[in-house]
């Protein structure tokens, strides 16, 4: 009896595993390969993905782009071997990961662009970061940002950042202006702002977030979420919960 109780639960694990649909590692690809579209083809040759996780992002825009060449910088050493074989297995050339600290340098006037996304909000010192992103890019060279506002708005109550506290996270979000405030701050111009995460983000976020743990409510509602990611996407979220922000850095 008990080997079959946990047989089931592992197989429901494997399930809810199998079933998942991060709603907000869609929303973010979606509005970074949407902002970084026009300048990879605009004399883009050194790429740094800051903060590169998993390497998914990496590895997409490497396949997506043979001639540019890809960096991804993670903390995290397991992260950075996954993507590292992740790369491996499709025989990139392109792209190279490797374990580093954004708080420390990550270059010196080395990148065209550098992209960071979902990782300041983990940050207490964030003009510090800011300031080695600058340091790294060559005159010319961009700066993408992704990460959370505040305040933030729900439809759920139980999903308000405040009420499902992320402890890695150092605060919720950046106030309205205060994120290109500190970018100004370290010599880039902020070219674009895009909101994510707008009415119809949310609410698929917020039912993801509440039923990511019953597979068969999020199994039902898939269609319904995917469908709110999709139109998400295909506008413009004004306003919205995040921010993508694109800085450039200018000659003296």
């Amino acid at each position: 009896m008990r080997r079959g109780i946990e047989a089931l639960k592992s197989l429901r694990r494997r399930a809810l595993k199998a079933t998942d649909y991060h709603v907000g590692e869609q929303i973010r690809r979606s509005a970074l390969l949407g902002a970084l579209g026009p300048l990879l083809t605009n004399g883009i040759r050194q790429v740094l993905d800051a903060g590169s996780g998993n390497g998914r992002n990496s590895i997409l825009l490497a396949r997506k782009h043979p001639g540019l060449r890809f960096r991804g910088i993670d903390i995290d050493p397991a992260q950075v071997a996954a993507a590292r074989d992740a790369a491996s297995r499709l025989a990139l050339r392109n792209v190279e990961f490797a374990v580093a600290d954004v708080t420390e340098p990550v270059g010196e006037s080395e990148f065209d662009l550098v992209y960071n996304i979902d990782v300041l909000e983990h940050i207490e010192d964030d003009r510090r970061v800011l300031s080695n992103f600058a340091r790294a890019l060559r005159t010319g060279g961009w700066l993408v940002l992704h990460t959370p506002l505040s305040p933030q708005r729900h439809f759920l109550k139980r999903c308000d950042l405040s009420a499902c506290v992320n402890p890695l996270h150092v605060r919720e979000g950046y106030r309205p202006g205060e994120l290109e405030e500190k970018i100004g701050g370290v010599g880039l111009e902020v070219k674009k702002r895009i909101f994510t995460h707008g009415r119809c983000g949310t609410l698929a976020w917020d039912l993801w977030k509440a039923n990511r743990s019953r597979l068969l409510r999020k199994v039902l509602l898939r269609p319904v979420i995917q469908s709110l990611v999709w139109v998400e996407g295909s506008g413009r979220a004004s306003p919205g919960n995040c921010i993508l922000v694109a800085a450039q850095k200018m000659g003296a």
